[in-house]
């Protein structure tokens, strides 16, 4: 940590990535990617990783983080203080920053989040940014999203302004949404642990589409072959392929995955975003559908097939795991989801 520290002193934008809990590996492995020698990776913690970059520019190509902030420290002993001037010139230069940089949109209003927001600090803090800046507050929809909180070792205060308009995990190729649709960064990183070289995926019951949409961005040698048995979920997912651009990499198909239309040992990776029995499906309807599922997955897999599940079935699953002799458990990442924590499990073909 005190290299990676003095490492940062060179680069001139101090960073915090906001994840899905338990994403913590792939989204790092991402950053080190996308940036290179641009950056350096400071900390990883449960649910953010923090880092230094020396531009901002290439944020928007991150596909497993929700959000990306910039980050400045204040010692002060109380969120007032920033309304000293010393403190809140240096907020107005880290807004300003966003405002003059070559941002994904222009940012025409605020949104201020801290504990208290409504009371006559923030409102005074509000009404100032406001003064300066020309940008209205927005409590609904604002453009541009300031945090202030305390730090992690409750010495000082942090300021957080969000680089892009919204968080990187809305993903603009959505227009048809369903209930209980996967997020667009965990569908990546399903993609990633199931076909880390890209190449052909096969997506059981793949609903509305995430994972074959964020697999077949990834590279346009990247194929899918997405199954679902339910034709209003295929013409959701239809939708949203025709806008993301990638509709002629999907090959959809209308089956029931217990019974599939395809030769034995067809694919070297799969997922599925399994019924949790929740919003979707009734754990009575798991108990007979999971078994079928990982038997039928297992015959059209050929040897050292990948295949990641995401699912909050966690009992079912061990049991499952246990009387299926095709598939051995590589990883099980526990992963924390709207408020939830299903997990993802990594097979392997045997």
């Amino acid at each position: 940590m005190p290299k990676a520290s003095k490492q940062s002193e060179s680069f001139d934008f101090n960073l915090i990535a906001e994840l899905v809990p338990g994403l913590g590996e792939v989204a790092e492995r991402e950053i080190r990617s996308v940036f290179g020698s641009r950056a350096v990776v400071l900390e990883t913690g449960p649910s953010e990783i923090r880092f230094a970059a020396s531009d901002v520019a290439c944020v928007g190509r991150l596909k497993s983080v929700q959000s990306v902030h910039s980050v400045i420290r204040h010692d002060i002993p109380r969120p007032k203080a920033l309304l000293g001037n010393q403190h809140f010139r240096r907020l107005l230069t880290q807004l300003r920053s966003m405002l003059d940089g070559s941002k994904l949109r222009e940012f025409n209003t605020f949104h201020l989040a801290a504990a208290g927001s409504d009371s006559a600090v923030m409102n005074r803090l509000k009404s100032a940014i406001t003064n300066e800046l020309g940008l209205k507050h927005d409590d609904e929809s604002g453009d541009l999203l300031l945090r202030i909180r305390r730090t992690s070792d409750a010495r000082a205060w942090e300021t957080l302004v969000r680089l892009t308009s919204r968080p990187l995990a809305t993903r603009a190729w959505r227009h048809c949404d369903m209930p209980g649709a996967l997020n667009g960064t965990v569908a990546y990183a399903m993609s990633l642990l199931s076909c880390p070289d890209a190449g052909m995926l096969c997506n059981l019951m793949c609903g509305s589409g995430s994972i074959a949409v964020e697999h077949a961005l990834r590279d346009a040698s990247c194929q899918v072959v997405a199954v679902d048995v339910d034709a209003v979920n295929i013409s959701c997912a239809l939708i949203n392929a025709t806008n993301a651009k990638i509709r002629s990499q999907i090959h959809y198909v209308l089956a029931d995955v217990r019974a599939m239309p395809f030769d034995d040992n067809s694919f070297e990776a799969l997922c599925a975003d399994l019924p949790f029995g929740h919003l979707v499906g009734s754990h009575s309807a798991n108990v007979s559908l999971y078994p079928a599922l990982f038997r039928e997955a297992a015959r059209v897999s050929k040897l050292s097939t990948k295949f990641t599940v995401l699912t909050h079935e966690k009992r079912l699953m061990q049991a499952v795991l246990q009387e299926t002799p095709d598939w051995a458990l590589e990883r099980e990442l526990p992963i924390t989801l709207r408020g939830i924590h299903p997990r993802l499990y990594v097979l392997r073909r045997v």
